[in-house]
């Protein structure tokens, strides 16, 4: 500072030159001018307090945050499944609701409703026409019913004509007939045929509904069909299944051929109908595999059936065509022996002496394959045209002989032989 007030500033290196001495007024006032010359800013008390608690409350605040987290985490453990759970539960009780309301609205006007109606109305056209049948001998001027005299049958003429199985009624001094209204009549036995275990009854009743006759032969494997009776006793009784097979063998006799069903036939269903879609009868219930049901069960075809009612019904009897020959199937070497084109027809093993055969065009391993027309699939097929052909006529057999196709005329007697 000169003498006339000026102040100078100057320079001095810190490391090398002390700073110059003050009075003691001018050191007092440069400190003066010193502590002002400092900026003072006042601490609020938050900004002080936080000054003061910064490291404390990052710990809390670290802490709090990992329990948060931690109880997340055990929350979404233990909640989460419920959650998702419960989620499952609503969707899928939400789906099952869609699905009920959708099936209630479809099943007002369904193809199933359609079905169901044409099963009813094939049981409304037959069950009227089912009857059951008792078998029973006199004792005492008292009726005893046989133990295995319970079956069933259909009605076939309004004026009372019945058919059922001849084994229902053997043997029987007093046949009853059970109306599908319960009311009771006694039967006429009007014929039997053994051979292919049928037999005619008629009674004397007002108001009876015939049931119809179908084809057996136009019956294709896999068809539905229906079977009515009295099985144990429990009269109009309906069962359901499909043929399971045609041409099936009897073991009573050679005349015997039969349907195969899985509709549950029981004891008591013999002589009942078996009938197709239109509610016509295509067989007579006869007999099942085994000693009970086993879903194997057998039917006289319709067309041995009608054959057979005719008969009885107009002669008392049926007249039966014979001609003196054991046909069996063809086989596979059969069909390589001989040249033939498929297995179909029926194979002569042998020609009986004496018989309208031995007279005869017709020669041993002859294959045939058609009678009077009729297609031949098989041996049992022969057999019942055989039989079906009026006796003293001639029939024409078109057959397979090594291979080459030939037509013949063939003699046909009468079948004398019964069974007993």
């Amino acid at each position: 500072t000169t003498n006339d007030g000026v102040v100078k500033h100057m320079d001095y290196p810190s490391d090398s030159v002390p700073a110059p001495e003050l009075p003691p007024d001018d050191q007092r006032r440069a400190v003066e001018i010193k502590y002002e010359s400092v900026p003072t800013k006042p601490a609020s008390a938050s900004s002080a307090s936080q000054g003061v608690s910064d490291k404390p409350n990052g710990a809390v605040g670290g802490a709090f945050w990992f329990l948060a987290t931690v109880l997340l985490v055990l929350t979404a453990w233990w909640i989460g499944p419920l959650a998702v759970e419960k989620y499952r539960y609503a969707a899928t009780r939400g789906r099952v609701q869609a699905e009920y309301e959708h099936a209630v609205q479809r099943l007002r006007n369904t193809p199933l409703n359609d079905l169901s109606l044409a099963y009813q109305l094939v049981a409304q056209r037959i069950r009227p026409s089912v009857v059951s049948v008792r078998a029973g001998i006199l004792r005492s001027g008292l009726t005893e019913f046989l133990s295995g005299g319970q079956g069933s049958g259909v009605v076939l003429s309004t004026d009372g004509y019945i058919i059922t199985n001849d084994h229902v009624v053997k043997n029987a001094q007093y046949v009853e007939v059970i109306l599908h209204d319960r009311s009771k009549y006694e039967a006429e036995v009007v014929g039997t045929d053994p051979y292919t275990d049928l037999a005619v009854l008629k009674v004397d009743a007002p108001g009876l509904i015939a049931a119809d006759w179908g084809d057996s032969d136009k019956l294709r494997v896999g068809s539905m069909v229906w079977a009515v009776g009295s099985p144990y006793g429990l009269d109009q009784t309906v069962t359901l299944g499909i043929l399971s097979a045609k041409d099936r063998g009897g073991r009573e006799s050679n005349y015997q051929e039969f349907l195969q069903t899985d509709a549950a036939v029981n004891p008591g269903n013999s002589g009942g109908p078996l009938v197709n879609a239109q509610g016509q009868v295509v067989g007579i219930n006869t007999s099942i595999y085994g000693e009970k049901f086993q879903g194997i069960s057998f039917a006289v075809p319709s067309s041995v059936c009608r054959h057979v009612y005719e008969q009885i019904t107009i002669h008392g009897k049926v007249s039966r065509g014979f001609l003196g020959v054991l046909p069996d199937m063809v086989t596979q070497e059969d069909k390589i022996k001989y040249s033939l084109p498929d297995l179909d027809g029926a194979i002569i093993r042998r020609i009986s002496r004496n018989t309208p055969a031995a007279g005869s065009d017709l020669r041993r391993n002859d294959v045939i394959r058609k009678w009077n027309g009729n297609p031949i699939r098989s041996y049992t097929n022969l057999y019942r045209y055989i039989g079906m052909t009026p006796p003293f006529t001639t029939a024409t057999a078109e057959i397979l002989r090594e291979g080459k196709p030939m037509v013949i005329e063939v003699p046909v007697g009468e079948q004398t032989a019964t069974i007993e």
